[in-house]
């Protein structure tokens, strides 16, 4: 720092704190803005996330992000019966895929059992505790529709006795994976053996790229059959991610660090007078634009704390913690660059026109 106005660089830091944190600092109103600020766009960032979450859930209750992968012959080509399918182990070894929830198959053939409390010729179906991991630990799991239509608690996970399935009473689940929605047929572990299954199942976390995905899966299964079919359970036909990405509050953050660098500014025309007793008492422009400067930062550098705090608050609850830390740092630096811009000219002022404005 210059020498030839007496002001050092640490000196201005704790003036800029003074007139900021002071009691009588003209910037305590704005400290307080900047938290309040700063806690409020992340509150916006929770509630877009919590409504991200309720659509991704109820998609996935209807199948979203599942794929069932399945072989046909190709006409012409004449192939015994049962010698078409997916060999289930590598199926069920999808799940170290990265980005694969859940994997396995589901073999084509149906049995048709009557139980007491499901009614007659219900389906049951055998599938890989990989893709309905209650089969591991339950007898049957029992579909959520089927548990509706027949008046059983459809809470997945709610726990049922079934007679007539075998010699004892069957210890039943009801299910509730995104792999079984709106079914009506029960479900048991698949006999060991690695025998041609029908299709194979894959549920992928919310948040892939399925597109990028299929190549990946498709090539890393064995498959009997010449041509490999891909159906998605469910055709989505708005990609609410895309829209969650591209919302206008997300640039909330930035926004808010416009206006408050604006009002920043504006007190500082205000605080022309003030500032006239500093150029008076031999206070170089250069060293009252890094006052002006720091004050900004002080500022800025709260809501970017306030808005960090609140995140680490709520990074359960937000889906891109660290997105919406990127867009608070963009919006301190927006409080920085807008104020500092705005006060350049109150530089270049005369200081006796200054102390004119009392």
């Amino acid at each position: 720092m210059h020498e030839s106005d007496g002001w050092r660089l640490a000196t201005l830091v704790r003036e800029a704190v003074r007139n900021a944190l002071g009691a009588r600092g003209r910037l305590v109103p704005l400290v307080l803005a900047a938290v309040l600020a700063g806690a409020a766009h992340v509150a916006v960032a929770v509630n877009a996330s919590a409504r991200l979450d309720a659509s991704l859930t109820d998609l996935e209750s209807e199948g979203r992000h599942v794929v069932t992968i399945s072989t046909k012959d190709v006409p012409g080509q004449s192939r015994g019966a049962g010698t078409t399918g997916v060999r289930p182990a590598s199926c069920e070894a999808l799940t170290r895929v990265p980005g694969v929830e859940l994997a396995g198959v589901v073999v084509e053939d149906v049995e048709k059992l009557a139980t007491a409390q499901l009614g007659s010729f219900v389906p049951v179906r055998r599938v890989s505790s990989s893709l309905v991991p209650e089969v591991a630990t339950h007898d049957v799991v029992v579909g959520t529709s089927l548990a509706e239509r027949v008046g059983l608690d459809a809470t997945p996970g709610a726990r049922v006795s079934l007679g007539g399935l075998g010699a004892e009473a069957q210890d039943a689940v009801v299910g509730g994976g995104r792999v079984l929605p709106s079914t009506i047929a029960i479900f048991t572990a698949r006999a060991p053996g690695d025998a041609p299954a029908a299709e194979c199942r894959v549920a992928m976390s919310r948040f892939v790229d399925v597109e990028r995905m299929l190549p990946i899966l498709t090539g890393s299964l064995r498959t009997v059959g010449a041509e490999t079919v891909v159906e998605p359970m469910l055709r989505e036909t708005t990609d609410v991610v895309a829209l969650h990405a591209g919302r206008v509050d997300r640039l909330l953050p930035v926004l808010l660090g416009v206006l408050g660098g604006l009002v920043t500014a504006v007190l500082a025309l205000l605080r022309s007078a003030e500032l006239a007793t500093y150029r008076l008492a031999g206070t170089s422009r250069r060293s009252l634009g890094l006052l002006l400067g720091f004050e900004a930062s002080l500022l800025g550098g709260v809501f970017l704390a306030s808005s960090a705090l609140a995140i680490l608050a709520l990074r359960g609850e937000l889906v891109a913690p660290l997105a919406s830390g990127a867009w608070a740092l963009a919006g301190a630096c927006a409080w920085v660059a807008v104020a500092s811009l705005l006060t350049a000219p109150l530089l270049r002022r005369r200081p006796s026109d200054m102390a004119k404005d009392r």
